[in-house]
């Protein structure tokens, strides 16, 4: 393939509907005589213009909803893909198969497969075209389950005849992806029992045309993360996967990966860096005359689109230590001449897209991708900057920000390493170190190291009163953390001092402090006034930390604690109505972040009507539990025809022992203690 400019090899990444608009951008920039890179790939970008033929196909898949997954008949004549019914990511869309027919050069607009209302996807055609797989949720009489099996349909003279279910490999879990090799062994990924991650890819081999047992494809293949979408080369020499969650991601929603096979093991996986985006990349397919992969992408990190993208087999398949070396040139608009940027530039491109990354996550409080970002920058400077620990400083104290906010224990570690940088660098009182003592403290109290914060906060305070001037926001946080470490010690009046200079400074001087920071003080300095018994004075600051952090991010778990601090606060004050609120607010937030919550009602009197009502007594009560399955608290909300002493006798006597053997919720939780608090 020639070489192209990155605005071409961009242009060829998007579909047909939107070439215009980036033809037209191309333009204004020649016109402008701006400098331009011509980048020469061994290894080309994909495509959706290499081939005539294709590209009128594509053209004829595309609409305004996703696609994916598109496989061609080995003939070459008929077509199959998936389309959403809504925004790409969204769970509660429904992906239906449509087909599209080839007749004089020209593809026919694509129909319903199996009707519209036979929600299916993941096609695959068998070697032959005889037959084609795919996946659905439909049962044979119609109606609808809740996991994908995978189907089998005949296909003779374009037409998909007598569609059923494949009764040995489908299980009470989902399978999907179906792929059939040569010799006629199904691989697909399933969530079933006895798997290694979240999901895997399996094998069923066959047995004179019988599908066998599926089995497990192992390691390494398969890993403690998830394994989703597969394709197979027919005669098993590589494998093709999407896996989401592996170190070395580039997206949280799934990356593509490549194994070879030796003998009867599997190389060890090589991510297609040339080919993965911030978003989803998936279902690799290849074309019927073998020369071309077709796949399926998203571009971007929460894209509520997909394109169907192509690139030469070749291109697809050469591993990155091969053929992804790039020789980038910058051509003179004075003299046209080109002149090769050495290697040391592209290092420099590389951190530089990192950090946009970065940045990018960040601002929209995506806390995984941005510690992926920060971490694959740290790894890029640090061979950039190996003479220079000032530079190298800045992205190893990025990366622990980042791994402390995405609570990764290594962030300590960095935070350590980063004052070694600044120490080397700048000596051991300049002022570039007092910002990294206290975001380093701060990590160290959050471990249990007091005496690690104790001597980082002493040592910012010291650098902070010497050298620099206007620092109130970082002063507020060093008396802040001071007045942990007193309380967690149990010195409340040191505490209660140290609170009170942070709170006086960020209600005075402090009024541009990031929401975080502000929330943070906010709920720490509310901890130390409830250690104190200062109920009404904690309640206000919990409830400004609490809407603080909503503003900032809605699904900081933080806002759980608060909600539970809250319930136990107003209960305190007898305002059992903001307790029963924030209550329900914590049970809400823990069922949208899948963390589990039970409201169970007691009848002491066992008398109820036909609609659950008491005629006499009754306890409305409720648990909460942490992301760990262990039960936090019991709160009482609402009881009717008994005392309010007489329902804490019952929680404690009949209700709760039958659910609890020595303080473990049974019987669908962990087995661990637990600390029962009845309001």
């Amino acid at each position: 393939m020639q070489a192209k400019t990155p605005y071409v090899a961009r242009l060829q990444c998007y579909s047909h509907r939107k070439r215009q608009r980036l033809c037209a951008r191309l333009s204004q920039l020649i016109k402008a005589n701006l400098f331009f890179i011509l980048a020469i790939f061994s290894a080309p970008m994909p495509s959706t213009l290499a081939n005539a033929n294709y590209e009128a196909l594509l053209s004829s898949v595309s609409s305004p909803l996703p696609e994916y997954g598109l496989v061609i008949s080995p003939d070459g004549n008929t077509a199959v893909f998936s389309r959403m019914s809504g925004a790409w990511g969204n769970r509660d869309n429904q992906s239906t198969l449509y087909v599209t027919h080839k007749h004089s050069g020209e593809w026919t607009p694509p129909k319903h497969l199996f009707g519209n209302s036979f929600k299916a996807g993941d096609p695959f055609f068998s070697l032959d075209g005889t037959s084609l797989f795919f996946t659905t949720n439909q049962t044979l009489n119609g109606d609808q389950k809740s996991d994908k099996d995978i189907w089998l349909a005949e296909h003779k003279t374009g037409k998909f005849t007598n569609p059923r279910p494949l009764t040995v490999v489908n299980s009470s879990t989902m399978e999907s992806s179906p792929v059939l090799t040569a010799n006629g062994s199904l691989y697909f990924s399933s969530m079933r029992p006895g798997g290694i991650g979240a999901g895997d890819i399996w094998v069923s081999r066959s047995i004179d045309g019988a599908f066998q047992t599926p089995e497990n494809l192992g390691a390494p293949v398969n890993t403690v993360h998830g394994e989703w979408n597969v394709f197979v080369e027919k005669d098993e020499r590589y494998i093709l996967i999407e896996a989401s969650g592996r170190p070395d991601a580039k997206s949280a929603s799934g990356d593509l990966y490549l194994y070879e096979k030796k003998g009867d093991n599997w190389d060890p996986a090589i991510p297609l860096s040339h080919i993965n985006t911030t978003g989803s990349d998936l279902m690799p397919r290849l074309s019927s005359d073998e020369k071309t992969f077709f796949y399926t992408s998203s571009g971007a990190w929460k894209s509520k689109d997909t394109e169907i993208l192509q690139i030469k087999a070749s291109d697809f398949l050469s591993p990155p230590a091969k053929n992804l070396k790039r020789s980038l040139m910058v051509v003179s608009r004075s003299n046209h001449e080109a002149v090769a940027l050495d290697p040391d530039t592209l290092e420099v491109m590389a951190l530089r897209k990192a950090v946009d990354a970065y940045t990018e996550s960040r601002n929209l409080n995506h806390k995984a991708d941005t510690f992926l970002h920060a971490r694959t920058a740290y790894r890029l400077a640090r061979k950039q900057y190996v003479n220079s620990p000032a530079e190298l400083a800045i992205h190893t104290h990025r990366y622990a920000v980042a791994a402390a906010t995405y609570r990764e224990p290594i962030a300590l570690t960095l935070f350590e390493e980063t004052l070694d940088l600044l120490v080397r660098a700048y000596g051991r009182d300049n002022a570039e170190l007092s910002l990294a003592l206290v975001d380093a403290a701060d990590e160290a109290l959050t471990r249990d190291e007091p005496e690690k914060a104790y001597a980082w906060y002493d040592k910012a305070r010291d650098i902070l009163m010497a050298k620099v001037q206007n620092a109130d926001l970082q002063r507020a946080r060093i008396y802040m953390g001071l007045a942990r470490l007193y309380m967690n010690s149990g010195e409340l009046d040191k505490a209660k001092d140290q609170a009170e200079k942070s709170f006086s400074i960020l209600n005075n001087k402090a009024h541009n402090a990031p929401n975080r920071i502000k929330a943070n003080i906010y709920f720490r300095y509310g901890d130390v006034q409830k250690a104190l018994n200062n109920n009404s004075v904690a309640l206000d600051a919990y409830n400004q930390s609490l809407q603080l952090f909503k503003k900032k991010d809605p699904r900081e778990r933080t806002i759980l604690t608060l909600h539970i601090r809250l319930v136990e606060i107003n209960h305190k004050l007898g305002d059992s109505e903001q307790a029963t609120v924030h209550c329900i607010s914590a049970q809400k937030y823990e069922n949208d972040r899948n963390m589990g919550i039970g409201w169970p009602i007691y009848d002491p009197t066992g008398k109820t009507t036909s609609q659950k009502k008491t005629k006499t007594g009754q306890i409305l009560a409720g648990y909460t539990r942490g992301a760990d399955c262990r039960v936090r608290d019991i709160v009482i909300h609402k009881v009717t025809g008994i005392s309010e002493t007489e329902a804490i006798r019952i929680l404690e006597q009949v209700y709760i022992p039958p659910r609890l053997s020595d303080g473990t919720l049974h019987p669908n939780q962990r087995v661990g203690q637990t600390n029962i608090n009845v309001y």
